[in-house]
């Protein structure tokens, strides 16, 4: 019978109790140890037990892809139940992230020097890299959204327009003269992707 990875996450799942595996003082308690050797162990023999030189190892879809097993058994099922332990403590560390939000991240790199990378900003975050791109992500669809909406009702060509809205961070009112449809959208991009639930008028 061959194990896959999905198998071996249930099998570590099914195996360590909720209740156990719970840090004190950032150590590891000896009876989570003891359970978390022992389903291990118990999965590398059957990992050993299934695993033949001629299987290929299914890719991961748009991630990577399918592979000839490692012609060592040993090496093969070691690396197999790292990534399944990486891959569960990744999911760990996703749920216990924080909430944040558009105002959350432009505080953040304000804070920043000019030269900071993205993942500089993810630990002054506190979150990873990978979490922090869905959430941007999600904020850039959010607006992507938003401005079709606007694009569908705001489909009046006579230009100059005045863009209305009130200023997030100072509560004061802005009237720009707009002049044509490509400076809307660059003075509308910014704003809807740093505030994208702010309120604004054009007439």
């Amino acid at each position: 019978m061959k194990i896959t990875r999905r198998q071996l996450r249930q099998m570590i799942q099914e195996n360590i109790s909720d209740s156990k595996v719970s840090l004190i003082n950032e150590s590891i308690g000896t009876d989570t140890l003891e359970e978390l050797d022992n389903v291990l162990k118990k999965a590398y023999q059957e990992g050993r037990r299934s695993y033949s030189p001629d299987q290929i190892v299914i890719g991961i879809p748009g991630e990577t892809e399918d592979r000839p097993v490692d012609p060592n058994p040993h090496r093969e099922v070691v690396n197999t139940l790292v990534g399944v332990v990486k891959s569960m403590l990744e999911e760990q560390s996703h749920d216990e992230e924080p909430d944040l939000d558009y105002r959350d991240i432009a505080d953040a790199r304000r804070s920043l020097p000019e030269d900071s990378t993205f993942e500089d900003l993810a630990n002054k975050l506190g979150v990873s890299v990978a979490r922090l791109q869905e959430i941007e992500d999600d904020i850039n669809q959010g607006y992507e959204d938003r401005h079709i909406e606007d694009q569908d009702w705001d489909d009046d060509d006579d230009y100059p327009k005045a863009l209305g809205y009130t200023d997030p961070e100072t509560g004061e009112k802005v009237m720009i003269n707009v002049s044509s449809e490509d400076d809307m959208d660059d003075i509308l991009a910014p704003l809807l992707r740093q505030y994208p639930n702010l309120s604004y008028s054009i007439d």
